[in-house]
């Protein structure tokens, strides 16, 4: 009797777990399928969204113009004071290269081009007349210079453009239009529109533009890691941008391949596939098998664009169908060699072991869960829980001492730490509160303490990473290591401001008998990042000349009595339109020859105009003091400590002037 209900239970069990391997392969391959699918349509979506990022871009910044030339909001008859408009809108909007007008019937033309971050050129041409043809470079802190520009000499009539001619013809109507940039090889693609006046004749066109290879270089940083080729059409018969990672294979030839494979899946299925955004389908390629997945962009104006993703069937579902199969495979051996002790085990084991599991994944990626483990009558399964338990335990601790993101990286690659490091280009910040070199009494320097590194934690720690604390109020922070940024210094710049903001507002309704003023010294630059100590014992640091200049800014900016100071290489980095006050040439410590100081003065909307004043007068005089003018340079100074009566480093050079006469 009792081998006959065994039988009858392994029975039972075997045909079970059959039924179960069936079900379960043709479920999985069916959500295998249609994971594959929204992995290209998440792919496809992203490609998608890089194209309309900058044709929108561009269909702004021309919606604007449009509407603010037609109300006569901006003096389209004053080509110098609207190229300035040009240029100033041209910075706050990275997706756009150039902004142009051409005013109507003289051919009265001008532009404004990005060169280099922060910088603008502004262009000037009237047909006929060379003199008239003039070009100057806008920096970021306003200042015009007058250069040679080459080509440029030569009289440009923009009326003979094929881009003119177009936009002209759409009687204003937003036109878009494709053309090769003057004296360039490469080709723009911008959005325009002629400007009607009452009596219906055109007084002017205007065109916002950008080259195509902005989009060339977008497309390049997506899907990196992957074999794939992208590509971006206008019109369907226009190859606006391309990029491939695929080897062996050309290019052109695969694009076209695969368009055809979509031409072919939407004839097959012409009601469904017009109604789709998206369309994913299969091909083979010189015996290959690939994916591909188009979508089309519509754009105001009657803009048409295609984008194209095609990736190799291996990169995603070879492995995983092999994996599939040897998995069921496997699975359907082991439950019916372990048959009958399964049940007796799971009892005992399944639920402590799934819930260890999960507080292990967690604490795989340095989530440590605050709750106890779990709890089991199996010895082996308490001593597992008590000794996760302690390393729960000790893992919160040691994140208290080290960046959290070294931790993480630590138990991801599954090493140990060793002593060792690499040259990393990286933002270092450095801060200090000035309450330290006073004698307040220990208790109320404590608490002001706890607070500051409390604002450091909160502000830093969102995107940087805090190296240390020094006993004595100071902190060193890391930015783009161990966590990678990719505008790093102005993550530094925006958290300086946010922690000078945040600190000041802590102290408003506090009393107490110092200023405690907080002080910052940022630069950008190569330094060697890594453990450094002995065998047994080391720290996870930063070192390095950038390193010490940071440092050296921050004693600079005691000594200036100022708040954030920044080195050439942050300076040069940072592509926010910050207000910055050039300090000028200063020496440092350690150093043979002087370095160019600026300091962060915020926001344009955060800062008032007589401060904006004092750095202008400020600079002026620094710039008069360099050529020798002593006298000027007096003047200057004077005026820039009238407007700010704080600024130490006026009354130094202002004395200096004096001095001089």
């Amino acid at each position: 009797m009792r081998e006959a209900i065994l039988a009858l239970v392994l029975g039972t069990l075997l045909i079970t777990v059959g039924v179960i391997a069936v079900v379960g392969f043709r479920s999985s391959r069916e959500a295998l399928l249609e994971l594959n699918t929204q992995h290209y349509l998440l792919a496809i979506a992203e490609v998608r969204n890089q194209t309309s990022r900058i044709l929108e871009s561009i269909l702004l910044v021309a919606g604007e113009f449009q509407a603010m030339l037609r109300q006569h909001l901006i003096p389209y008859e004053n080509t110098q004071e609207l190229g300035l408009i040009f240029a100033e809108r041209l910075r706050q909007e990275d997706d756009v290269d150039e902004v142009c007008y051409t005013g109507m019937p003289v051919g009265d033309y001008v532009s404004a081009n990005r060169t280099l971050p922060g910088e603008v050129i502004l262009r000037h041409a009237l047909p006929g007349v060379e003199e008239r043809q003039t070009s100057a470079i806008i920096s970021s802190t306003g200042k015009l210079t007058v250069f040679d520009d080459g080509p440029w000499k030569k009289t440009y009539d923009p009326r003979t453009r094929s881009w003119f001619q177009d936009i002209l013809k759409g009687n204003g109507k937003l036109v878009w239009t494709v053309f090769q940039a003057f004296g360039r090889s490469f080709y723009c693609l911008g959005a325009g529109v002629a400007i009607i006046g009452e009596e219906g004749h055109p007084k002017g066109v205007f065109m916002v533009d950008t080259s195509a290879e902005k989009l060339q270089e977008r497309l390049s940083h997506l899907l990196p890691n992957h074999d794939r080729l992208l590509f971006v059409f206008i019109h369907e018969n226009w190859l606006l941008a391309q990029d491939s990672t695929i080897s062996g294979i050309s290019s052109d030839s695969l694009r076209e391949s695969a368009l055809q494979a979509v031409q072919k899946a939407q004839s097959e299925a012409q009601s469904v596939a017009s109604e789709k955004a998206f369309q994913v389908t299969s091909m083979t390629f010189r015996g290959r098998p690939f994916e591909v997945a188009c979508a089309d962009i519509n754009i105001e104006g009657g803009l048409q664009c295609r984008v194209g993703l095609v990736i190799p069937e291996e990169q995603f579902l070879k492995l995983a169908k092999a994996n599939l199969r040897s998995t069921i495979l496997f699975g359907i051996c082991a439950l019916f060699l372990t048959a009958g002790i399964s049940t007796w085990v799971s009892n005992r084991l399944a639920s402590p072991l799934t819930q260890l599991s999960a507080i292990l994944e967690r604490v795989a990626a340095f989530d440590i869960p605050g709750t106890p483990s779990p709890r089991s009558c199996v010895r082996e399964m308490a001593v597992v829980s008590d000794a996760l338990d302690r390393l729960k335990g000790a893992l919160r601790s040691f994140g208290r001492y080290v960046p959290v993101d070294v931790v993480r990286e630590l138990i991801h690659t599954n090493r140990d730490a060793s002593r060792g490091g690499q040259e990393y280009f990286i933002t270092i910040l450095f801060s200090e509160l000035e309450m330290i070199r006073s004698n307040e009494n220990i208790p109320e320097s404590l608490r002001l303490l706890q607070e500051y590194f409390t604002i450091a934690a909160k502000v830093i720690e969102v995107e940087g990473a805090i190296d240390k604390f020094f006993g004595g109020g100071g902190v060193m922070a890391l930015f783009n290591e161990p966590r990678p940024l990719l505008c790093h210094a102005d993550v530094a710049c925006m958290a300086a401001l946010q922690w000078r903001d945040e600190w000041k507002h802590a102290l408003r309704d506090r009393i107490t008998s110092n200023h405690h003023e907080i002080r910052f010294g940022i630069n950008t630059g190569t330094a060697l990042i890594g453990n450094i100590g002995t065998k047994d014992r080391f720290a996870y640091t930063a070192m390095g000349d950038t390193v010490n200049l940071a440092h050296r800014l921050l004693e600079l900016a005691f000594s200036f009595d100022l708040c954030i100071l920044v080195g050439k290489g942050t300076h040069s980095e940072v592509s926010i339109p910050f207000e910055w006050r050039f300090l000028g040439s200063h020496q440092i410590s350690g150093r043979t020859n002087q370095i160019s100081v600026w300091e962060l003065l915020g926001t344009r909307e955060s800062l008032s105009s007589d401060l904006l004043q004092a750095r202008d007068q400020f600079e002026q005089g620094l710039a008069e003091k360099n050529r020798g003018n002593h006298m000027a340079a007096q003047v200057r100074f004077q005026r820039a400590l009238e407007l700010r009566p704080s600024d130490r480093l006026s009354l130094v050079y202002l004395k200096e002037a004096e001095s001089l006469i």
